[in-house]
């Protein structure tokens, strides 16, 4: 732990938030934060000047969520104390004096209040709560997306997660997520182990064409151009077989003696 905390606070880069170059510490509740304004941060392991910072508008909103959860829960442990106190005592002065009237009984309505407030603070403490996760979740995977986009070969999942200083097994989550929305693709290698990267190339479906459509219109064209020449040869080779096979009939005639052209033209 000694050894993770000490590379966070070496991995200095500018805070989105505050704008300072400053290292991280971590959080239970942020996994890493900025040592100086307390914002959320996703740690990166050595320089990538190629990124696009997308995960900033994440780290924003789980910034915010991180803090309305903070104040709904105060709130939540106010009220609560508040009208768990008021609610108690209204019902115990009724209990000990039972003569006392409607008047103190309607201070029971005012006592449930505070606690209907309460409740509701929780509510949106735990909503609060919910969000700021769900922001974190879409910074460290935008973030891993470009990792591996930078990377000029397939990273597995210990690899990952050695570049943005969290485990294995929450490396294993951001690449499932990435690999659900078809934003990676994975394989098996030799050694039986998942890789995963961010190709260019598109995978071809049935029905797809895998060549430029103007190169298929050209061979299409060469190919018809190519048939019309071997019909309109074919065409003419017929034709020299007809008039060849004209010519060799004029010829047997002119060979026959003229009773037998008499008696064919009869």
């Amino acid at each position: 732990m000694s050894d993770l905390k000490r590379i966070a606070r070496d991995a200095v880069s500018r805070c989105p938030h505050c704008g300072n170059v400053t290292g991280l510490e971590l959080s239970p509740d942020l996994h890493y934060r900025c040592r100086i304004c307390g914002g959320p941060r996703v740690p990166t392991r050595g320089e990538h000047p190629e990124r696009s910072l997308r995960e900033r508008e994440h780290l924003v909103k789980a910034r915010r969520a991180q803090r309305a959860a903070w104040l709904f829960r105060a709130l939540w442990i106010v009220s609560g104390v508040i009208g768990g106190f008021t609610f108690l005592s209204t019902l115990f002065m009724l209990l000990l004096f039972s003569g006392l009237g409607t008047g103190w009984a309607s201070l029971l309505l005012f006592g449930a209040v505070p606690l209907l407030l309460a409740f509701w603070a929780r509510r949106r403490t735990l909503a609060a709560r919910e969000s700021r996760k769900d922001e974190l979740d879409l910074a460290w995977t935008s973030v891993a997306h470009e990792l591996l986009k930078a990377s000029d070969r397939e990273l597995t999942s210990a690899e990952l997660a050695n570049l943005m200083l969290t485990d294995e097994r929450h490396a294993d989550l951001l690449l499932a997520r990435l690999n659900v929305d078809d934003q990676v693709h994975s394989r098996v290698t030799d050694d039986g182990q998942v890789t995963y990267s961010v190709r260019t190339t598109e995978r071809f479906r049935v029905g797809d064409e895998p060549f430029d459509r103007r190169a298929s219109n050209e061979t299409l064209v060469l190919d018809d151009s190519s048939a019309l020449d071997d019909a309109s040869a074919l065409d003419d080779a017929s034709a020299l077989d007809d008039s060849s096979a004209l010519d060799d009939a004029s010829a047997l005639d002119d060979t026959r003696p003229p009773e037998a052209l008499r008696r064919r033209s009869e």
